[in-house]
């Protein structure tokens, strides 16, 4: 049995919660049943240029801490701030180093483009075009996919993040401001804009044409967080729902079928978004864990959740099954916040 959440609280029931994974060695074991390779972004410290990628395969237990620097001789720069694939290619967006790092499927640097401001995400859009956005410079790149060189700019002030695909459009959030944008690919100006909170980072698009948003509200000490629905088709926002938290995550998680919502509040919660009135349940329950990346694993179904600890040390991944049990516990690297499975 799940906890309900009751729209502006939650209520606690600590019977209802399943078991915290104790304590473990940090070398994971192996797990059975289908299962991706999984590389982990990981950060590093600002200013240190001590970026990597945690490499591991669960079904061997393979576990390669700074696997990038391993391979290539040196780290991919300063602040790894995500990873993009296209038609068989991975593209790491580096952003104190101002740079985007081809590497081929082993992890080898094919290529590097640099003279970004502060590069956060890249959105590929087709063979000729692909979006990066980036904190500093008051626009999003417009980038030759094939080359990775800057061949535009679209004008969006302030610090631009995560992108969404809408129908015909892809949205790009603005933390800063209270709004997300709407760009029209066809182009390359901003279309539309809506008012909704400030702090939101990322979102997603599920199987009814809404996008989902939550609203971040730690990084920027606002009073509570929500999660927000858009249709996409109409540009209407047709939900808000409190959550009276100061601790959402900004990542937000889809199942396969784009039916069911995860986010992390505190603890992991699920939300059926088939129609527009129901509560969120909890599904997994989290210990004191300082989330910094959540992901879900498309053939096995398993939930990773990265702890930054004190944003210094280690982090530490935990893994549950689809069902929400705890699988395993492993270190990677500094700030790990995010992954990408092969």
């Amino acid at each position: 049995m799940k906890t309900t959440l009751i729209s502006l609280c939650f209520v606690l029931f600590i019977a209802c919660i399943k078991d915290s994974p104790q304590v473990t060695d940090s070398k994971p074991l192996p797990v059975s049943g289908t299962s991706s390779r999984v590389w982990i972004s990981c950060e590093g410290n600002f200013g240190y240029s001590n970026a990597d990628i945690t490499y591991y395969d669960p079904l061997s237990g393979t576990l390669i801490q700074k696997w990038y620097s391993g391979l290539n001789g040196k780290s991919p720069g300063d602040i790894l701030q995500s990873i993009t694939e296209y038609n068989g290619r991975t593209v790491l967006v580096v952003n104190n180093s101002g740079a985007l790092v081809e590497v081929n499927a082993n992890g080898i640097k094919r290529a590097e483009s640099k003279g970004f401001a502060s590069p956060r995400y890249m959105y590929y859009l087709d063979a000729q075009n692909a979006y990066v956005s980036d904190y500093k410079s008051q626009y999003i790149s417009i980038i030759n996919p094939q080359t990775l060189e800057k061949k535009g700019q679209i004008a969006c002030s302030g610090w631009t993040e995560g992108f969404i695909q809408g129908n015909s459009e892809v949205w790009v959030c603005n933390p800063f401001s209270n709004y997300i944008y709407c760009i029209n690919t066809t182009n390359h100006i901003i279309s539309d804009s809506i008012k909704l909170s400030k702090s939101i980072y990322a979102g997603v698009k599920d199987a009814h044409d809404r996008i989902w948003v939550v609203s971040a509200s730690q990084y920027q000490n606002m009073q509570s967080s929500a999660l927000y629905a858009v249709d996409a088709k109409t540009h209407l926002v047709v939900r808000t729902l409190p959550l009276n938290t100061t601790n959402a995550f900004s990542q937000l998680v889809l199942n396969e079928r784009k039916d069911s919502l995860f986010f992390i509040a505190n603890d992991v919660w699920c939300l059926n978004v088939n129609t527009l009135t129901g509560l969120p349940t909890r599904y997994i329950a989290l210990n004191n864990v300082n989330a910094y990346g959540f992901a879900r694993d498309p053939r096995s179904g398993r939930f990773y959740i990265s702890d930054a600890k004190d944003y210094t040390a280690q982090s530490e991944i935990l893994v549950y099954s689809a069902s929400g049990e705890f699988i395993n516990r492993f270190n990677a690297g500094v700030n790990a916040s995010g992954f990408y499975f092969k």
